[in-house]
C-alpha cells in the first residue's frame, strides 16, 4: 500500500495547533480554535480541564487517545458538584459534601443518603420547551445499593440504571433512551435522553429505591438541550454555563492536493446529531471544488460528495451506524468513484468529475461550518487509489 500524503494520528499539540503525523514540515498542521475551557479524560482516566484553545486527546476507554470534537453544549445544571447547595431540594434524603474521590481526582463527591420510606431524591427545577430534547446525566458511584433513577416529575419520566454491573435497567414516561459509562474505581456516568411534552418549568432529579438508608456518592450532574449527551461541563455558577466548539480546520495546501485522483480515508467515532450533518473532506474553501464524507445521523447514513464546478458529480448515501467506530474510504478518479465502510465496497459511481484547486482539509465542511462532531482516530489521504483489496483491507475493523 502507498504511503499517505497527509496522516492525522492523535499524538501531539499545542495551543490552537494539532500536529499531522505526515507531512512532517508543518504544511499538514491543523489551526485549532475553543475560545471555552472544557474536560477531557486524560491518560490517568481522570477528568481534567483543558483551557481555552487547547485541543483534547481524550483516553477515554482507550489505550490510544483521539481527538475529542464536539459541538458548543450549554450546561444548564447549577452547582454541578454541590448538591448541598440550596439550588437542590431534598426530598426524604440527605447529602453529604465533599465524602469521597470524584472521577476528576479531587475530593468533592457528594454521599446522597435516603431517609424516608418512599422514593428519596434531590432535584432541581428548569424552563423545559414541548418537543424538544434534554440529555440529563450525572456521574454515580454504588455504596450500598445497585439501582439508581433520572427522574422528571412533570411528565413522569423515569431512567433507571444498575450502578453495579454497568447496565440499563429501563426507561418510561418521556424519556425515549438511555446510557452508562464507566469511569472505572466505581464510578458510571448515567445519562437520560427526554422529550418534553409541555412548556413551562420542570421538576426533575436523582435519587435512590425506596428504602431508607440507600446510598450513593454523586458528582457532576449536566442538563443540555441535545439529543446525546457531550463531555462534562462544570458549572459552580448561578448561570449556564457553555462550552464552545472544537473548530479543527485548514490542514495541507495547493501544492499538498494538487492531485489527479486519491484516497479519503477516516477512522472515526461519529455522533449521532439528530437535526443535522457534520462533515469531514478536502475542499477548495468552496462548494465548487470538494471531496467530503457527510455524517447524516438524522438518517443513520454516511453522505459522500464529489463535486468539481457548479453540480456534483457525486452524491451517494449508504448506511452507518452511528456512536461507534467506523472506518470510512472513498477513492476517485475520473470516471470512477468507490465507497466502502467497515471492509465492504458499498457504492460506485462510473460518472465522476475530478475536483480541481483543492487546498485544505476540514473536520468541518468547506465553508467551516458544519464541524465534526465525534472521535477523531485517524484519517489519511492518498494521492493514489487504493485497489479494492487495499480500500477494503484499511477499511476493515479489527
Amino acid at each position: 500500500m502507498s504511503k499517505p500524503i497527509l496522516a492525522l494520528i492523535p499524538s501531539g499539540y499545542k495551543a490552537t495547533e494539532v500536529y499531522s503525523v505526515l507531512p512532517n514540515d508543518g504544511t499538514g498542521d491543523f489551526t485549532f480554535t475553543r475560545n471555552t475551557t472544557s474536560t477531557r479524560v486524560n491518560k490517568n482516566n481522570l477528568i481534567e480541564e483543558s483551557t481555552n484553545n487547547i485541543p483534547r486527546l481524550d483516553w477515554y476507554s482507550s489505550s490510544c487517545p483521539c481527538l475529542l470534537c464536539e459541538p458548543e453544549r450549554t450546561n444548564r445544571q447549577h452547582y454541578s458538584q454541590q448538591f448541598d447547595n440550596a439550588v437542590y431540594s431534598k426530598t426524604r434524603s440527605t447529602i453529604t459534601a465533599n465524602d469521597a474521590t470524584a472521577p476528576d481526582g479531587t475530593y468533592t463527591a457528594d454521599k446522597l443518603v435516603g431517609d424516608g420510606t418512599g422514593t428519596s431524591y434531590v432535584f432541581d427545577n428548569l424552563s423545559f420547551v414541548s418537543g424538544t430534547s434534554y440529555a440529563i446525566s450525572i456521574f454515580v458511584k454504588k455504596i450500598n445499593v445497585s439501582l439508581f433513577t433520572i427522574q422528571n416529575f412533570s411528565d413522569s419520566g423515569t431512567a433507571i440504571f444498575n450502578i453495579e454491573n454497568g447496565t440499563t435497567t429501563g426507561v418510561g414516561g418521556a424519556f425515549s433512551s438511555q446510557s452508562i459509562d464507566d469511569y472505572g474505581n466505581g464510578w458510571y456516568r448515567c445519562i437520560g435522553i427526554y422529550t418534553s411534552t409541555s412548556t413551562g418549568s420542570h421538576n426533575y432529579g436523582f435519587g435512590v429505591q425506596t428504602f431508607l438508608g440507600n446510598q450513593f456518592h454523586i458528582w457532576g450532574a449536566q442538563v443540555e438541550t441535545a439529543s446525546y449527551a457531550s463531555s462534562y461541563i462544570k458549572n459552580e455558577t448561578t448561570g449556564d454555563v457553555t462550552r464552545n466548539v472544537d473548530k479543527t480546520i485548514d490542514s495541507g495546501s495547493s501544492s499538498l492536493f494538487n492531485i489527479q485522483e486519491g484516497t479519503l480515508y477516516t477512522y472515526v467515532t461519529p455522533f449521532k446529531n439528530s437535526s443535522s450533518y457534520h462533515t469531514i473532506g478536502i475542499s477548495s474553501g468552496a462548494d465548487t471544488s470538494r471531496v467530503e464524507f457527510l455524517f447524516t445521523g438524522a438518517s443513520n447514513e454516511l453522505r459522500t460528495i464529489i463535486q468539481q464546478g457548479g453540480s456534483s458529480s457525486v452524491d451517494t448515501n449508504v448506511a452507518l451506524t452511528y456512536n461507534q467506530k467506523n472506518k470510512c474510504a472513498v477513492t476517485f478518479k475520473a470516471n470512477e468513484c468507490k465507497i466502502y465502510v467497515n471492509g465492504s465496497l458499498l457504492a460506485t459511481d462510473t460518472s465522476v468529475d475530478m475536483p480541481t484547486a483543492l487546498d485544505e482539509l476540514n473536520l468541518s465542511q468547506f465553508d467551516s461550518s458544519k464541524e465534526f462532531e465525534g472521535k477523531v482516530h485517524d484519517i489519511r489521504i492518498y494521492d493514489t487509489v487504493l485497489t479494492e483489496a487495499e480500500a477494503k483491507e484499511l477499511t476493515t475493523l479489527w
